[in-house]
């Protein structure tokens, strides 16, 4: 990305250097006596860090990335082409409350970069998104929203599918965790945003989704098949184990080993340590990593299965009289969310881009009238079929899973209308006629036919799909 870190009127001029010519990028280790790291004497190789208040009497060192000065002005890899950070460059909460100190989220404003302008884009053209998954590499543990905001912004509803049906699930797929509330966090702690502009903010609170990041990889619990290392929190006793089993496992690819070089800034020192490609925050190729993406393939298996999952259930057309060609025809459709989630979040259909739910009677606009319900009525957004454990009714959200819908002969907003006819194509408002409880929904009409003109059922839920029935008039 074209950004000029450093503000010195040159872009992406000082990022690192492979100073050693090999192709890849690794450390600088250098002696100083205000460094933090020793040689390992258990295996030179391995560059040991010092405790806070440790003392030895061995020789410091600093450990520094492969890099050098390119534009002179003191500082080292400054000015990359990473550019900005894109997970804080959404339009949710990016602006900090002191911004004359610090304006908050990163990029000169909310979606200036080309990878977040590109990641909205394809949501807000995908609406029916309902879950959201951000992977990071290391951690080894979720975050829920909000990262900006306090808990006390997301509705109740929503917290309890967060906390009290993903989270477990999540903290069940890692029973060799010895601390599982470290396992599913919301970033936000106390009075103190972790961030600003950050996605999984605008996400659930613009677009409507369950939204979470994943930072996958945890080194001490997810280790699989090092030998030498049996979990102990200790990166030293991992690094040691490591650097004998990548000789063999890896042909020795992910270690450089140190050799002497003058650096032109900090002078000699030697180059070499680990390749950061591979452990600097990923999971280690092989049964690590299988090890990482054999959980969570089971924890978005899980999550899909909560999706709402709507069908007509019912439907039939019966003729109520026949006069002259023209018949009077009662319609009546059973619309059940035979899925786990309601079709929305708690505020999700008020959001901008999202709509109720609905369904239309279609025929022949010339030869079908409609006595009673419109062509098109709005069915407020539909329950799954999970009772939310503990959502008592706090800041919008509605209890025990029920979600408050709006009352049937209630007019659409001018929005509401607006969305319909964008969805759908056609003009149609919400008439009397649709009953509301739950997961199931009933709906009638009475409609007039002149000869034999077909007609079908269309259901359209933004989150639960679309389904198409077609009527036989008996």
């Amino acid at each position: 990305m074209e950004v000029d870190d450093d503000e010195d009127g040159r872009i992406n001029e000082d990022g690192p250097d492979d100073l050693n010519g090999d192709g890849k990028i690794t450390s600088f280790r250098y002696p100083d006596d205000n460094g933090r790291y020793v040689i390992d004497e258990a295996d030179p190789r391995n560059m040991r860090t010092l405790g806070r208040d440790e003392e030895t009497t061995a020789q410091r060192y600093s450990v520094v990335r492969e890099d050098r000065d390119n534009d002179g002005d003191g500082r080292r890899g400054e000015d990359s082409e990473r550019g900005i950070d894109v997970n804080r460059n959404f339009p949710e909460g990016w602006f900090n409350d002191d911004y004359d100190i610090n304006r908050g989220g990163s990029g000169y404003y909310a979606a200036s970069s080309p990878e977040a302008q590109a990641i909205l884009e394809f949501f807000t053209n995908n609406t029916n998104i309902l879950l959201v998954q951000s992977f990071h590499t290391s951690g080894g543990f979720t975050y829920r929203p909000f990262a900006r905001w306090p808990d006390s912004r997301i509705a109740a509803e929503d917290m309890a599918v967060f906390d009290q049906v993903m989270g477990p699930k999540y903290k069940e797929l890692h029973p060799d965790e010895e601390n599982p509330d470290r396992l599913w966090l919301p970033p936000h702690r106390g009075d103190r945003p972790y961030g600003y502009g950050i996605f999984i903010d605008w996400a659930y609170a613009q677009f409507g989704a369950y939204s979470m990041t994943t930072e996958l990889w945890s080194w001490s619990r997810d280790t699989r098949g090092l030998p030498g290392y049996n979990g102990e929190d200790d990166r030293d006793v991992w690094n040691r184990a490591l650097l004998d089993y990548q000789e063999t496992a890896f042909d020795g690819e992910i270690f450089v080993p140190w050799e002497s070089y003058n650096h032109p800034e900090l002078g000699q020192g030697e180059i070499g340590g680990w390749v950061s490609t591979y452990v600097g925050g990923n999971a280690l190729p092989g049964p690590s990593l299988e090890h990482v993406a054999d959980v969570h393939w089971q924890f978005e298996l899980f999550k899909a299965g909560l999706l709402p999952k709507l069908e007509i259930t019912e439907a039939s057309a019966e003729t109520l009289s026949n006069t002259g060609g023209t018949r009077i025809v009662k319609v009546t459709a059973r619309i059940e969310n035979s899925g786990q989630l309601a079709t929305h979040l708690a505020r999700g259909a008020d959001l901008a881009g999202n709509r109720q739910d609905a369904i239309g009677l279609i025929g022949d606009r010339d030869r079908v009238k409609y006595l009673q319900g419109g062509a098109w009525q709005r069915l407020g957004v539909i329950d799954g079929t999970m009772a939310i454990p503990d959502a008592a009714p706090a800041g919008g959200g509605r209890a025990g899973g029920q979600r408050a819908a709006q009352p049937a002969g209630q007019p659409p907003t001018q929005r509401q209308m607006q969305m319909m006819m964008q969805s759908q194509g056609r003009r149609g408002g919400a008439q009397p006629g649709a009953s509301r409880t739950g997961n199931t929904r009933e709906v009638t009409w009475l409609v007039s036919i002149e000869g034999d003109s077909p007609l079908k059922l269309v259901l359209t839920s933004q989150k639960g799909g679309t389904k198409v029935h077609n009527l036989t008039v008996r």
